[in-house]
């Protein structure tokens, strides 16, 4: 599904480099070097699993503004030393009637909410990298190109310290629509996923607190309500895990259904 290195890259014309997100192996949960060695299904299992679990581990504890009701389902066993698990979230947006546009919820910038609830890929990947094409690569790990992310909605980041709320979006909106589930034919760590055929966004009117005149929750002016709303759809994404008893290690189990 990215772009994966095994080892550096200097930077220099046609080293294949594209313009992305470099993601080193010392920030992905759950993934070996050999396994960025493996191709289709079985690589996508891998990268989805680390970057779910990558994102609710940074991402469950600190408000995050228009990134709602992260989960991780509680294991359900599906056999001898396998078990199910699943990270789920919510996207929020607003949408301008006016304007016609979907952008992210404004922080605030007054009150004890101001400047609260931007998300930096650094916070979530600390030695990620914004890597220009042609650009070099520190080491092993994996790349999100800028094309990939803006495919799905999402504008490049020109910083990993820059507001990341929107380029998350946009990763889960193509990680669902890039994976597949298992089947007796396909053979992936994957059980189920939302289905982005028949996704369907929800709405509501902006909530009074998000305006509020002295300590409003988000940046939105009271004045421009009428002609704002609230949209959000949800991912969930679940997967198989296979436990070894006797190394006491724990990895994606990749199988047919």
């Amino acid at each position: 599904m990215f772009d994966v290195f095994t080892e550096p890259v200097e930077a220099g014309a046609e080293n294949g480099v594209v313009a992305g997100v470099f993601i080193p192996l010392a920030d992905l949960p759950g993934m070996a070097l050999a396994e960025l060695s493996t191709t289709g299904a079985t690589l996508d299992s891998h990268q989805v699993y680390s970057l779910l679990n990558s994102i609710y581990s940074a991402l469950a504890q600190v408000p995050s503004l228009g990134i709602i009701n992260l989960v991780k389902s509680a294991p359900v066993g599906t056999g001898p030393d396998k078990f199910t698990e699943g990270v789920g979230l919510t996207l929020q947006f607003l949408l301008n009637l006016q304007a016609g546009t979907l952008t992210t919820i404004p922080l605030a910038t007054i009150g004890s909410e101001a400047g609260i609830g931007a998300v930096y890929l650094a916070d979530i990947w600390p030695d990620c990298e914004k890597v220009a094409a042609e650009g070099a690569i520190s080491g092993a790990g994996f790349l999100i190109p800028d094309s990939w992310i803006e495919n799905y909605g999402a504008t490049a980041i020109a910083s990993v310290e820059t507001d990341a709320r929107r380029w998350i979006g946009a990763l889960m909106a193509g990680i669902i629509s890039s994976i597949s589930p298992r089947t007796t034919t396909l053979s992936t760590a994957i059980i189920t996923r939302t289905n982005p055929a028949t996704l369907r966004m929800t709405g509501f009117a902006i909530p009074a607190g998000w305006y509020d005149a002295t300590n409003p929750i988000t940046g939105i002016a009271s004045t421009d309500i009428s002609k704002l709303r609230v949209v959000q759809e949800t991912y969930l994404i679940e997967y198989e895990m296979a436990v070894n008893p006797d190394t006491q290690t724990l990895e994606v189990n990749i199988a047919t259904s």
